[in-house]
């Protein structure tokens, strides 16, 4: 993802991706924050390189 070839449209991916896993109970509701939390910083980063 911090990759800057890598498309934003990832994001939402990788998002939708968690979500189901924490529905499913695959992770929990802390390590579904912490992911997310890393995301965001990861696309927030990509922005600021743009």
């Amino acid at each position: 993802m911090a990759h800057p070839e890598t498309p934003l449209s990832w994001q939402a991916m990788v998002l939708k991706l968690l979500t189901e896993m924490l529905a499913d109970q695959r992770i929990t509701i802390e390590e579904f924050n912490h992911y997310c939390g890393r995301l965001n910083k990861i696309v927030d980063g990509r922005k600021e390189v743009a």
